[in-house]
Parts: structure tokens; C-alpha cells; sequence
């Protein structure tokens, strides 16, 4: 039953992948576009059983924030990008947790990382 479960899980990754794929390109080129960073936010997060792994978002702030010293997320926080307000706005940034959960890192409904 956990096999099915995970082949199901695995197929409608992809399949979510696929569909959402054009948006995250489109995102991911336009942040790259602002300021030729690395479009993509990785942290390090625990998941099930304790076990390790990378976190993949789309950066909504400029390259490097965590060197301002601030702890604000709020809408108003200067380090959000033009491009990033959308992105947050839309919760376009979610969408390459696609990755994680095809890599079994994360999965669809449960508790966040």
C-alpha cells in the first residue's frame, strides 16, 4: 500500500511539475534578469525522522539578505525585489518545492519543514 502510495505521489509530481514548469521558468528568469543572482532560494531544512535536506524556493528578496541583519518579512521589508513582490504575492516562490517533493524530501499535505 505505501508502494502505491508513493508511485502516486511520485506521478502527480510530475505531472505538477510539468504544468507548473513554464511559471517557475518564466519567475526564475526574471529574478535572474534583475540582478544575475541565482534565482533560487536553498535552505537547509529537517524533514521526516530528522533526516536532512535542501529547501528549493524562488528568491522574492535580493541575493545574500541574511547579511542586513534584519529579521522582518513584512510586505514593506526593503529587501523584497520588485520581481519578488509578485512573486510573494502569487506564492509563485512555493512552486519549486515541486522539486523536493518529486525527490521525496517533502511531501504534498502535512506539516512544513
Amino acid at each position: 500500500m505505501i508502494l502505491v502510495y508513493r508511485i502516486c505521489r511520485w506521478i502527480c509530481s510530475i505531472a505538477m511539475g510539468v504544468i507548473c514548469l513554464p511559471v517557475i521558468l518564466l519567475f526564475a528568469f526574471l529574478i535572474f534578469l534583475y540582478d544575475r543572482k541565482n534565482p533560487f532560494y536553498v535552505a537547509p531544512r529537517v524533514g521526516e525522522n530528522g533526516k536532512l535536506f535542501n529547501m528549493i524556493k524562488l528568491r522574492s528578496m535580493v541575493a545574500d539578505a541574511h547579511k542586513y541583519k534584519m529579521d522582518s518579512t513584512a510586505n514593506d521589508d526593503p529587501r523584497i525585489t520588485p520581481i519578488g513582490k509578485w512573486v510573494r504575492r502569487f506564492k509563485v516562490d512555493e512552486l519549486a518545492q515541486i522539486i523536493n517533493v518529486i525527490k521525496g524530501d517533502m511531501n504534498w499535505v502535512g506539516p512544513r519543514p
